[in-house]
């Protein structure tokens, strides 16, 4: 990464608050001894400036991130504020999350934060269907709603170079747990053991009311077609 000028006692006037290296992060009070600007190239975006210029720049070079200081934290306060475990956690997530060479699944139905690489303002997404959609690229996610369950290809830069391939499908993590619980809880408490109740016949009444008013009709039907009661 190209330096600018040499700096003295500066820190940061202005920083980008909807970056992932910075979120959560307050910069406003950070004092720095000694450090220098950079020299900005294509493609590199500035997450934070003194008035002098950039002395926070993320970018790409050769197909790699990284995330550059203008100076030593060591030659800061920086190290002794909250921000600064913040700064080291949030830049490891963002580093991880731009691995668009890994095979990830997303469910249908959501929108989708896809990584891609920094440099790009728009990628090119390939739905199973054989959709082609130009997805807007906000600090390094493709931002797209998917609908359709299957394999979708991104694709970007000047020759609309391969970028990786992902799955999109209808299945929920919790919903797809089915190992046993060692518990049960209903409505907070935990469920006792289940009792088998003994299986017991019960008498009914009206059966054997039934079989008698069957039994008297079918005697007088017996006794009226042989002249008996007649």
């Amino acid at each position: 990464m190209p330096l600018g000028a040499a700096l003295e006692d500066f820190g940061f006037d202005t920083w980008e608050r909807k970056s992932a290296v910075l979120r959560f992060m307050s910069m406003g009070d950070i004092q720095v001894a000694k450090g220098h600007t950079f020299k900005q190239a294509p493609g590199d975006k500035v997450l934070g400036s003194s008035d002098h210029g950039p002395i926070l720049v993320s970018g790409a070079r050769a197909g790699h991130r990284f995330v550059a200081l203008g100076f030593d934290p060591r030659d800061s306060d920086l190290v002794l504020r909250i921000a600064w475990p913040l700064f080291v956690l949030n830049t490891i997530n963002a580093f991880v999350e731009e691995d668009t060479g890994y095979v990830s699944s997303y469910r249908t139905g959501e929108v989708w934060h896809i990584a891609v690489p920094g440099s790009l303002s728009t990628v090119s997404l390939l739905e199973p269907g054989g959709a082609k959609h130009a997805v807007p690229v906000s600090d390094g996610r493709a931002v797209f709603r998917g609908e359709l369950a299957g394999f979708y290809k991104l694709s970007g830069g000047a020759d609309d170079a391969p970028l990786g391939e992902f799955a999109a499908n209808l299945s929920d993590l919790d919903e797809s747990r089915i190992a046993p619980q060692k518990e049960l809880l209903l409505a907070g408490k935990k469920a006792s053991a289940v009792s088998i109740a003994q299986v017991s016949l019960r008498s009914e009444i009206w059966i054997y009311l039934l079989l008698a008013v069957i039994a008297i009709s079918l005697v007088e039907w017996v006794t009226y077609h042989r002249r008996v009661t007649v």
